[in-house]
């Protein structure tokens, strides 16, 4: 592969065949990946011994390498590819192959550390973090977020915008976001370990069948549920109230980033 692009997303430093233009070209990275696009009339290259194919639920064909090191991404011939979607779609099944753990989650700084909205898509995490965005909290991360543990807790790569010369921070909360006709305001309730490990997992990446994914993925979400205060955060299920919403969410973040925490 002759690389015509690089760029950085989730702590993850990209080499590609194909122009990223909407990923960002500095931040802190500690993985590398390198993603090649093929058409599917061109040249193939045979799959590596023990590579797995791309996930259904991506809706890309090709293959990721057993080290999560080189994805090969092949591109039907009825079109062009939005290389950057596809870039984000396979990147945290690499990473969890070597070893890392991305969340599918928004994530906003605050003096003390990261807080990540932790959902399925759709649900609003990304429309949330636009709002605290808005609001002056520097936006970490948008769909993917980074998580890198050290000894005593668990830290997110930076991208270069968010501190200067800071390469991460502590994560210091998970909320679990999901919407509800049932409340008329936000609320935030803490999960225990256990808890917070069952909805990693169930929001995970865990599509590869591979048993040294499972293995690295279990034992980090397992570590980042013992370390990192978790909440499941309910929105009311009202357009109207988006705007209020996200004012209430900045307060009760702001009273966790003020009581501290582990």
């Amino acid at each position: 592969m002759t690389p015509v692009c690089t760029a950085v997303l989730a702590g993850t430093r990209l080499r590609s065949n194909r122009p990223l233009p909407g990923l960002p070209v500095e931040g802190e990275a500690d993985l590398d990946l390198d993603v090649e696009f093929v058409p599917e009339t061109g040249s193939r290259v045979a799959a590596p011994a023990g590579a797995c194919p791309l996930p259904a639920s991506t809706g890309l064909a090709g293959w990721i390498d057993d080290g999560g090191l080189r994805v090969h991404v092949v591109e039907p011939g009825t079109g062009a590819i939005d290389a950057e979607q596809a870039v984000r779609l396979v990147l945290p099944f690499a990473s969890a192959l070597q070893g890392a753990v991305v969340l599918h989650a928004s994530a906003v700084a605050l003096p003390a550390g990261v807080h990540a909205f932790v959902a399925a898509s759709g649900t609003g995490k990304s429309t949330l973090a636009a709002q605290l965005m808005a609001r002056g909290l520097p936006r970490v991360a948008d769909d993917l977020t980074a998580c890198r543990a050290f000894k005593g807790g668990v830290r997110v790569p930076l991208p270069a915008d968010v501190a200067p010369h800071v390469l991460s921070a502590r994560l210091r909360g998970l909320h679990f976001l999901a919407r509800s006709h049932g409340v008329s305001k936000v609320t935030l309730e803490p999960l225990s370990p256990a808890e917070c490990m069952a909805q990693l997992l169930w929001n995970g990446f865990s599509e590869l069948e591979s048993p040294r994914l499972w293995a690295t993925q279990f034992e980090g979400c397992g570590l980042i549920a013992r370390r990192v205060p978790a909440y499941s955060l309910t929105l009311p299920d009202d357009a109207g109230r988006i705007a209020a919403s996200a004012a209430e969410v900045l307060a009760l973040l702001a009273q966790l980033d003020a009581a501290g925490g582990p």
